[in-house]
């Protein structure tokens, strides 16, 4: 029988995590890739509310939770409440200095002035939304002033606030207390007693793959090793 493997993936956040060698003939684990942003784009959903309404609408409840850097927070609240195993490839924490560096990276592309960091610190989620809304009319005069360039542009802009509200639910969360976590460490590791309660707790691996940890073999090993630890 099949372990059931849940995948979160952030396309388009620079947080793209390639879980695809999972999915492929002879593994031990059915892979189902879920992209959490899509529940922040009616307005902003604590973690909470959003790993309920996000296990609900599944048939099978996950037995493994993968993430990848920014979406270790999400991922251990999902693997708590569906009773799952955690694994977590480079996580750290979401802090207001994560938020504020991507909401500039996201202004730079809207050609919009970004907020300094203490005027950032001190405002709010709406304040910033507001800040990209503000680029709307450009933008759509930049692609043609039609139907199709305002389409196109309120796609972008959902999928821009979504980010910030996924990262500001991610900052305001509590430590989450899955039953198990594996964490697979390429880069120097910080912040786990932000995402877990008992940190001490997790099984840490240390791995030679700063850059493009994903496709490392040895990361990829103990990523199929986890599963299939999950399915005896």
């Amino acid at each position: 029988m099949l372990t059931e493997v849940l995948a979160l993936d952030l396309p388009g956040s620079g947080n793209t995590a390639d879980f695809g060698f999972l999915a492929g003939p002879g593994t031990s684990g059915r892979l189902t890739r879920v992209d959490p942003l899509v529940g922040q784009v009616a307005g902003p959903l604590d973690l909470e509310r959003q790993a309920a309404d996000l296990l609900e609408d599944r048939p099978d409840r996950p037995e493994v939770v993968l993430a990848y850097c920014a979406g270790a927070t999400f991922a251990v609240h999902l693997a708590e409440r569906a009773g799952a195993r955690a694994v977590l490839v480079d996580p750290y924490p979401i802090t207001t200095g994560v938020i504020h560096f991507e909401l500039t990276k996201l202004c730079r592309t809207l050609a919009c002035d970004p907020p300094g960091y203490d005027e950032f610190a001190a405002g709010g989620l709406g304040q910033w939304e507001m800040v990209l809304n503000k680029a709307r009319d450009g933008l759509v005069e930049q692609y043609g002033s039609d139907e199709t360039a305002s389409e196109m542009v309120d796609g972008l802009l959902d999928r821009y606030r979504s980010w910030l509200r996924f990262l500001t639910a991610c900052s305001a969360a509590r430590p989450a207390d899955p039953d198990q976590v594996l964490v697979i460490a390429g880069k120097p590791l910080s912040g786990l007693d932000t995402l877990l309660a008992k940190p001490a707790e997790a099984t840490v691996r240390h791995v030679d793959a700063a850059t493009g940890p994903l496709g490392s073999p040895q990361v990829q090993a103990l990523l199929s090793a986890a599963i299939d630890a999950a399915a005896a």
